[in-house]
């Protein structure tokens, strides 16, 4: 049995509930102000917000299931989104113009505003011209301060492309 048919309406006053019939099939659990949880006909899931304890929202996904189901796999982690600021502007221009041979730095400005940094794969780091990082991927708690040192050493204050 899939998720999308076995999982019950949550009835809590801080959680808001749906269940999207288009592809892909999902349930959109908003905690309010909090974050969000997707879950998917597959058993996969992606929660969007401030979680530090996956664990826990395991749990919790589990405790929407009625008793007695059983799954045919159990939820898996598909990917965590972490964000934080280096507190300066970034000339993304002139970064991809002085690495314009290193095919793992990518800016296209015209179809995404931020440059990608694409040394963890599969991990992504988008990188905005105000400083803001936003580091998307399934392996990404555990690489999470060797890219955040890797870019503030990039981009530090001395560093040409920030002003």
């Amino acid at each position: 049995m899939k998720f999308h048919e076995i999982i019950q309406p949550v009835s809590h006053p801080g959680i808001i509930n749906h269940y999207h019939s288009s592809r892909p099939h999902m349930h959109s659990l908003k905690c309010k102000g909090k974050w969000t949880l997707l879950l998917f006909s597959s058993g996969k899931f992606r929660i969007m917000g401030p979680i530090m304890n996956v664990d826990a929202v395991i749990d919790f996904v589990l405790g929407l299931l009625p008793r007695r189901t059983s799954l045919s796999e159990s939820p898996v982690l598909q990917t965590e989104t972490f964000t934080f600021s280096i507190g300066r502007s970034i000339n993304l221009y002139l970064f991809k113009k002085s690495n314009q041979a290193d095919r793992l730095i990518q800016y296209e400005p015209e179809l995404f505003s931020a440059l990608r940094l694409l040394y963890w794969s599969p991990i992504n780091v988008n990188v905005f011209h105000t400083g803001k990082i936003v580091v998307m991927g399934a392996k990404s708690r555990e690489l999470l301060p060797t890219i955040y040192d890797y870019v503030n050493t990039l981009f530090s204050c001395t560093s040409q492309f920030t002003f």
